[in-house]
């Protein structure tokens, strides 16, 4: 009775093991399921067994040995479902009426039922408590199986889309810094010089508004960029320089007051200079969101009042006005991507994309600051920043590509040309915008040299051009910015020439610039702008 009862503990104890190597790879794993049920007919047999994979949110999936015919299939898989929802449910199942009764289990995953399997016996066969158990064994084993299957498959999918995601962001970067921006300079260049010229009131104020309206739309632009940078980078690159936030502030309310004519802005300050350690464009950016939002929320005949006060360490800056109060529900995610616009439909129509307070969020949040708002009838909306005036061991001058990069300020600075040369050499294969950046350049008494790719520039530096300074577009057919940067960086004698980067191809520029390039104005770029950048070089 020993050697039988060892033979047979033997025999069961192999075939354990060999249904575990099967389940250990998730590699073609309905053929391994399929095998595992095989291996099981050699400790309980069986006429047939069937496994019915019921994962919530997924079509009910059939595996069964052997294979029945498709006309005994689908009564098979309605008859399992039924079972499984009496299973899954924890109703009364009661027992079998078939002469031989079959052996059913569920299959469990992690916190729910996940299947079943059925055993039905040959006519000679009556299950009994030992093939429950060893039935018992299998279908955890399956059970563990498939659900390990599952979140491989979820992990894979959940992959897949971050992937496409990223490729989307990608897509979404360069169609919205090149393809929008390159029509959008050429509707600038074309409106400014239409401006310069036209001597009908009418029509300058036509052509005014069409210069707001891309204005507007590059603003968007670059709102949709800080984000996606955002968003991907975990922060928004800031380029310190010693400046006085009290001036910034006064110099946007200034632009502020033109822009809203009629509207009162008080600028209260405690100190009459308030110096620190910021990138000047970011915090315009910051000052310009928060009363702009102010002025567009805010009661029409109460003042927007920005407050600004200067402690040891910090300083406090404020925006505050009077009007509609921000509701409790929307205040926590005041600052989240995409939810302005839900916030301003309800104070009031209107409202853009809702991208304004999350890039004042990581603009502070990049300079070490906080932001913060609070909202009740009685004291009205205040947005309130506060600001480090330094942040130990951060060069100022690590992200200033990338700065001007993101918003296409006026050049920090520039490299000095030929002394008194007042030729500027525009490289750039939009004929309407090279027509136009050319007619104001002359306007000022530049002689320019239009080059209408790489090559025909290179030719022309080659027999002995020699450009105070070059104005190179990137994306250009036959050759484009970067290979003819390339080349004159390349070349002893034209690697002295001063080269700024005219383009909506931010991350070459950046590059390009880092290399050595002298500056960057992202297009589209309003021609006050490119003469102040142009007059800074040629003083």
């Amino acid at each position: 009775m020993s050697a039988e009862y060892d033979a047979e503990l033997g025999r069961i104890a192999r075939t354990l093991s060999e249904i575990a190597r099967t389940l250990e790879s998730a590699d073609r794993a309905d053929e391994r399921v399929q095998r595992t049920l095989e291996l099981t007919r050699v400790l309980i047999p069986y006429r047939r067994c069937a496994l019915l994979k019921a994962f919530s949110g997924t079509s009910y999936t059939l595996v069964v040995v052997p294979e029945p015919p498709a006309s005994e299939r689908g009564a098979l898989l309605s008859t399992l479902t039924r079972l499984f929802r009496l299973i899954a449910h924890a109703d009364e199942i009661g027992r079998s009426s078939d002469a031989h009764p079959h052996l059913t289990l569920p299959l469990m995953g992690l916190d729910e039922v996940i299947g079943l399997v059925r055993m039905e016996p040959s006519e000679d066969i009556s299950y009994d408590v030992q093939h429950l158990r060893l039935l018992s064994v299998i279908t955890a084993q399956l059970g563990a199986y498939l659900t390990m299957i599952k979140l491989r498959d979820e992990d894979a999918q959940r992959t897949r889309e971050l992937a496409a995601a990223h490729d989307f962001q990608q897509i979404l970067v360069g169609v919205v810094s090149h393809d929008l921006r390159n029509p959008l300079s050429v509707i600038t260049t074309v409106a400014s010089h239409l401006l310069r010229k036209t001597e009908d009131p009418q029509r300058a104020k036509a052509i005014e508004r069409a210069l707001r309206s891309a204005e507007r739309a590059n603003l968007i632009i670059n709102d949709l960029l800080d984000v996606t940078h955002a968003r991907v980078t975990s922060h928004l690159p800031v380029s310190r320089q010693r400046i006085d936030l009290l001036a910034l502030l006064r110099e946007a309310l200034d632009d502020l007051g033109l822009s809203h004519p009629g509207r009162e802005i008080q600028l209260v300050a405690t100190e009459v200079v308030v110096l620190g350690d910021w990138d000047p464009g970011r915090l315009t950016q910051v000052a310009t969101n928060l009363i702009t939002n102010a002025l567009q929320y805010g009661a029409e005949r109460a003042p927007v009042r920005v407050t600004l006060r200067a402690e040891a360490d910090e300083v406090v800056f404020a925006v505050h006005n009077r009007g509609p109060v921000i509701p409790d529900d929307l205040v926590p995610v005041l600052f989240n991507p995409f939810r302005q616009g839900q916030h301003a439909q309800r104070r009031v129509a209107g409202g853009g994309l809702g991208l304004g307070l999350y890039i004042v969020e990581q603009i502070v949040r990049s300079h070490g600051g906080t932001v913060s708002v609070r909202s009740s009838e009685a004291e009205g909306t205040t947005f309130t920043v506060v600001l480090p005036r330094s942040m130990t061991g951060q060069r100022a001058s690590e992200d200033a590509p990338a700065r001007s990069a993101s918003h296409g300020q006026e050049l920090a600075s520039m490299e000095r040309g030929n002394a008194g040369s007042t030729t500027v050499m525009v490289v750039e294969d939009e004929d309407e915008v090279r027509l136009g950046i050319s007619e104001i350049l002359e306007g000022r008494d530049y002689k320019v040299v239009p080059a209408s790719n790489g090559q025909v520039a290179l030719e022309l530096l080659r027999q002995g051009l020699r450009p105070g300074l070059i104005l190179l577009d990137i994306r250009m057919p036959v050759m484009d910015g970067e290979t003819f940067y390339n080349a004159c960086r390349a070349d002893p004698a034209l690697s002295s020439i001063p080269l700024l980067i005219l383009s909506a191809d931010a991350a070459t520029a950046v590059k390009l610039t880092r290399g050595g390039a002298s500056g960057f104005l992202a297009k589209p770029v309003q021609p006050e702008t490119l003469l102040r950048a142009i007059e800074t070089f040629s003083q």
